[in-house]
Formats: structure tokens, sequence, C-alpha cells
């Protein structure tokens, strides 16, 4: 229902820029008449592509195509509105693209590399449910467990989570910084409305209870086991401004302070690139997991990305007790989105061994090969930057105590 309703709306639009065309076509000069009806199709375009997904946009295009290959007694002029309509959504579809490809968000690349907001899944939990663990592991080993006493989050909460590193960034990089629900809708490219303000104000709550219990080991010192568990939102304060005449309220501030961990290692250099348009545009959650480890990850002189089959389903959020053909159908749905995004150009499961090649697009490739620039990357990872966060708290405290 929802699908066709957003459907409609597409076609409304394109009805009243196809009846502007359609009026420069039987009024206008031949001198004006091209450079009008670029300027419609522009602003159509843009207008469309603002307000609807790449997969809408898409199948709109479908539906467009299948009604005149089947035409049979239409006139010239509804066959003419048919053909413009197309014109306008392809070029939607480019100018979707190209929001695709402005990565305009920096994340932290130790977060990524550790799987700390790959956290979306669409099972719903019971409102009732004290604290719920989803692990993550490694080689056999847990390397990751979530809390969160407000049930799992969602691939929206992740979502609002990069959003609010683009209010971080735009906001001068403070650790603690404040913003208005009107620019977080802005950044994600929501309406500012009532309904949005609500699914926000529940997303920024689910981050700032979710918790991170992190297990590392050291490799340069002997036997040596990091365990720490920390919040990504170490602080979160409401401000509702009122009106003193009217009473009602003007707007509603946030005041967010990124953790100790997140703040270093954005400063420093070490971080992936994300498109907020992008995720906007991914529709599964293991589509969208995959995204965000293809952002964190490295091409090899191959000129791809390989995992192990089972290591690869256990990140992205596919079951560990799904049968092997259940794994490879929902891994194939996950990467046949991203081939459709342009984020990925094939894949591969060669014979023998237990590998999939992922091969980034040429301009995806791009972008995972830009790095921050970073003196020495073995000194972000996330226990060594646990254990300089930890020094920096001692020395600070020596201060106070010695003032």
């Amino acid at each position: 229902m929802a699908t066709s309703t957003k459907q409609t709306k597409i076609q409304k639009s394109l009805e009243k820029y196809t009846k502007d065309l359609i009026h420069f076509d039987k009024t206008a000069s031949e001198v004006d008449k091209a450079s009008l009806k670029q300027e419609v199709f522009e602003k159509a375009a843009s207008a469309i592509q603002s307000k609807h997904s790449y997969t809408e946009l898409i199948r709109k295009e479908n539906e467009l195509v299948r009604q005149r290959d089947s035409s049979i007694d239409m006139d010239i002029e509804d066959l003419t509105i048919l053909d413009y309509s197309i014109k306008v959504i392809r070029l939607a579809q480019e100018k979707r693209e190209m929001g695709h490809q402005k990565n305009e968000v920096t994340i932290s690349k130790a977060i990524l590399e550790s799987g700390a907001i790959m956290f979306a899944s669409s099972r719903k939990t019971k409102e009732n449910t004290k604290v719920i663990p989803i692990e993550k592991h490694a080689n056999g080993e847990r390397v990751l467990t979530y809390y969160n006493p407000l049930g799992k989050a969602s691939k929206f909460d992740s979502r609002v989570f990069i959003g609010l590193h683009k209010l971080w960034e735009d906001k001068g990089k403070n650790q603690q910084f404040t913003f208005t629900l009107y620019e977080l809708c802005k950044v994600l490219n929501l309406t500012a409305n009532g309904k949005n303000y609500q699914n926000i104000e529940h997303a920024l709550e689910v981050l700032y209870n979710l918790s991170v219990e992190m297990r590392y080991y050291i490799k340069h010192k002997d036997e040596k086991i990091v365990t720490t568990r920390f919040h990504m939102l170490s602080a979160d304060t409401t401000v509702t401004n009122i009106s003193s005449e009217t009473k009602k309220t003007l707007n509603i501030q946030r005041a967010i302070i990124f953790s100790d961990l997140l703040q270093l290692s954005l400063l420093e250099g070490y971080v992936s690139y994300i498109s907020l348009a992008l995720l906007e545009d991914i529709q599964k959650d293991t589509a969208h997991h995959l995204y965000l480890l293809l952002s964190s990850s490295k091409i090899n002189e191959f000129g791809r990305c390989e995992y192990e089959f089972d290591d690869l389903c256990d990140i992205i959020g596919i079951k560990k007790e799904y049968p092997k053909y259940k794994k490879k159908q929902l891994l194939n749905e996950a990467i046949q989105e991203l081939v459709e995004v342009k984020v990925l150009s094939r894949h591969q499961y060669p014979r023998g061994t237990s590998k999939v090649l992922l091969y980034p697009s040429e301009w995806f490739a791009t972008i995972i090969n830009t790095e921050g620039k970073v003196i020495d990357e073995k000194a972000h990872d996330i226990p060594l930057l646990l254990e300089r966060i930890e020094e920096k708290r001692v020395a600070e405290n020596r201060v106070v105590i010695n003032v």
C-alpha cells in the first residue's frame, strides 16, 4: 500500500511537469523551445529525486516503459507524455546516483572495523525486555556484545547515528554539540514533521541507551586481553524552547557528547567516508551492513575485497542457524542491491574455496582507497585508543590533584 501511494505521488508530480512540456511544444517558438523544456526537465528531476528513493524511481521507470511498450491505440500526445515522463525519471535517477557518490560523512574507521555501528535488526523485541545482548564473533571468539534496555536498534537508528557525525563536523568537530530536530531532519533528507521528529527522538533514545562491550587481544603484549564497556554517546540533554507569549514550543534542541573513543579516533583522521543519500536508498538491513563493512575494507591487488563466506554472513546479520543455501540466498540479495546502486560491479564464489569475492565499482573503489592522513594506522587499534584515553584521564587527574 505504501509503495503504491508513493508511486501515485510520483505520477502526480510528473503530470504537473509534463503539462508544462506539452504547453511549450504547442506555444513556444523553435528558438526558445529547447531551452525552456530543458529547464523543466531539470526542475522536475531535481524535485522528484529529492522526495523519492532510487528504488522507487526504478519501479516508476519500469512501469512507464511497460505502458509505452504495450500502447497500441494511444495518440501522439499521450505517447509524448510517456516519453517525457521516462526522460524525467531517468534524469532523476542520474541525480540520485550523483548524490550516492557524495560521501559527505566521516566515520571513525576504528569504529567501523569493530562493527560497533552494524547493529541494525529487523526483528522486533518485546517492550518489557530488560537487556538485549547482541553478539558479534570473529574467529570463534566473542569480540563485541551490545546491550540495550530498549531492545535491538533499527537501520533507521544507525542512519541517525551517522547523521550525528555530519552535524558534528558541520558544527566544528567539538565533542559536545547542540542541534535541533529540524537540523537533523535536513541532514537525513526527511520532512520536518511531527512523525519524523518522534522517530528521531526514539532513535536518539535508543542510541543513548546502547552500550558496547568490546573484547580485544593486544597482539604486541603477551596474554593481555582488554574488555571494556562504554556508550557511543556519553551524554544527551534535551532543551525545549517555549514562546513566552503563546506558550507553544518554538523548537527542541539536543546537546550530544560523543564518547572519548569516538572523538579521538575522528579527530586523528583515521576515518571512512559514508554517503547519507546512499544509506537512505539501501532497503535491506543486510545490504546496509554490507555497505558499511565495505566502506571500512581494503581492496587487494586484484581489485576486490575478500571474505570468508560464514564470517561475512555473520557480520551482516544473517542467522548462524540458517542452512547454507538460505544464507547464500540472503547474501546474494544484499549483494544484488549494492550492484543496483552501483556500489559493487560483480561478485564471485571461487570453486573449491569458502571465499566470497566482492568487486567494488570504479567510483566506490576510489572512496575506499581515500583515507585520512594518519602517521601510524596501528595506533588506531581500539585497544590502543582505549589505553591512550585512560592515560590521558590519569594525567588530567594528577594535574587536578597537584593544583
